[in-house]
């Protein structure tokens, strides 16, 4: 069996081909446990019951902005895309949602 030399803390540790295939397997179990996170994750946002208008303070806490961060954008006709009615605001929560994969809310 080969060795490969490695370097830790400026002393030389040598790994054997055993090492290595324990540590791909670790990372074999990583990847798949990171994908199934995913999935998982996926999964409960497709079942969420999100509203179909959101308020600033729910928009914020869907981007993770701050109220003010949101107030601001909207000053400058930046941010996800909104809808006034009087004095009240509201974001589509399918609009937030574009302008949070996009950066666009085109």
């Amino acid at each position: 069996m080969g060795k490969i030399s490695t370097f830790q803390n400026h002393r030389e540790k040598r790994l054997t081909e055993a090492d290595l295939s324990r540590l791909q397997q670790l990372l074999e179990g990583n990847r798949k446990h990171v994908e199934k996170t995913i999935e998982k994750g996926i999964e409960e946002l497709k079942n969420s019951k999100e509203p179909e208008y959101l308020t600033t303070d729910d928009a914020a806490k869907m981007t993770r902005f701050t109220r003010k961060t949101l107030e601001s954008m909207r000053s400058r006709q930046m941010g996800p895309e909104y809808i006034k009615l009087g004095n009240t605001v509201r974001y589509r929560s399918a609009d937030v949602r574009r302008w949070m994969e996009t950066g666009s809310s085109d």
